[in-house]
């Protein structure tokens, strides 16, 4: 138990929360958030390194006397800012945004370092406000952050030994190693609190977005979610409309609670048998929509349709007894790199061959174009 505790305590300060899965779940919430730290924080960078480099070319002070290292810096502040805007995406740069925000930070350990040990005798105040502020710029898992502190306090202090007297170095060791161990704590304690924050509104997202009687999307997100895919000119596949075969003489005969039942189960086969890549949301009622994306056409959808059909009238003739469930489906299709209606017009189509297919005798397919 106690071994257990303290697996749990290490993985919270070397992770930022104690369930790997939980922080696989908020990445792309993580990646847009450093995305915009990034963006920020180096346009930030740049106007700090520009103003520093126009006071060393007045000769005001002695620590600016070196002003095309200030130069370089800026430089190197605004190739990221450039290279996170033209080449980054929020949300799907996790890992190419993560390592480009440490370089920055590497860039302002590096300012700490030129002004604490180069001009020799000045006192490490610049690398210690380095040290505290840097690591928090960014959200990740606390051990990269400290681990990334710890090699260049090392460094910094190898060089403050080797260029500054025995009086000076000692002052910078007590400094550094304190603030150090302020900034350690303070790193991690901030971590963990943003990760705990994105897994409550990741929590409350799902809450927001899912109907609770089935599990499928509400009807809002699943029209912001597919609009989404829909911007995407290599977005293809097709759009599903469907509703049971007399739900109102269900609701009639068996009473609200069976019907709900219906409802529920049908939600969930659809799930089941749909891949994580579909979309499946339910728009009230006994009516739910289907977004299929990938290469699919008129064959392809109605094997597709088929399954669901067979699936769904498996489950409710052996869970129910009841021999009559049927779904009728409207359905259209569209391809990518072709002129394509937008989502609303898409949805009138399938509905409008879900019209037909009520018409046509219910328990069908229809594919608009037909």
């Amino acid at each position: 138990m106690e071994l257990k505790r303290i697996g749990s305590i290490l993985r919270k300060f070397c992770l930022g929360m104690e369930d790997a899965k939980e922080l696989e779940d908020i990445k792309p919430m993580i990646a847009a958030y450093n995305y915009k730290m990034l963006r920020f924080c180096s346009a930030l960078f740049f106007l700090i390194f520009f103003i520093i480099s126009c006071i060393s070319f007045t000769g005001a002070t002695q620590v600016y006397e070196y002003p095309f290292v200030y130069i370089g810096m800026a430089v190197i502040s605004m190739g990221i800012h450039l290279m996170t805007c033209f080449m980054f995406k929020p949300e799907t740069s996790g890992l190419p945004v993560l390592l480009t925000f440490y370089l920055l930070q590497l860039t302002g350990y590096a300012y700490g370092y030129y002004t604490g040990v180069v001009h020799g005798p000045f006192p490490a105040v610049t690398f210690i406000v380095m040290l505290i502020i840097l690591p928090s710029l960014l959200c990740d898992s606390p051990w990269r952050g400290n681990l990334i502190m710890v090699i260049v306090g090392i460094f910094f202090l190898l060089e403050s030994h080797r260029v500054k007297a025995p009086a000076f170095f000692s002052n910078d060791l007590v400094n550094v190693v304190s603030y150090f161990i302020v900034s350690l704590f303070m790193n991690t304690n901030q971590q963990m609190s943003r990760m705990e924050d994105f897994t409550n509104r990741r929590i409350i997202k799902i809450q927001r977005d899912t109907d609770s009687l089935t599990g499928a999307m509400t009807k809002a997100a699943f029209e912001s979610n597919t609009m989404n895919a829909l911007r995407s000119e290599s977005c293809e596949g097709c759009l599903l409309v469907m509703d049971i075969d007399n739900f109102k003489s269900i609701n009639d005969s068996f009473g609200h609670s069976i019907g709900d039942f219906f409802i529920a189960n049908t939600g969930r086969c659809l799930l089941d048998c749909c891949r994580s890549s579909d979309f499946v949301g339910r728009f009230g009622g006994d009516e739910f929509v289907i977004l299929m994306r990938g290469r699919l056409d008129r064959d392809i959808v109605e094997e597709k349709v088929k399954a669901l059909t067979v699936s769904l009238k498996n489950f409710f003739r052996y869970n129910t007894k009841y021999e009559h469930y049927s779904i009728s489906v409207g359905c259209t299709l569209f391809k990518k790199g072709t002129p394509r209606p937008d989502y609303q017009e898409l949805f009138n189509q399938a509905d409008n061959a879900l019209y037909v297919a009520k018409n046509s005798g219910k328990d069908r397919c229809v594919i608009h174009g037909e």
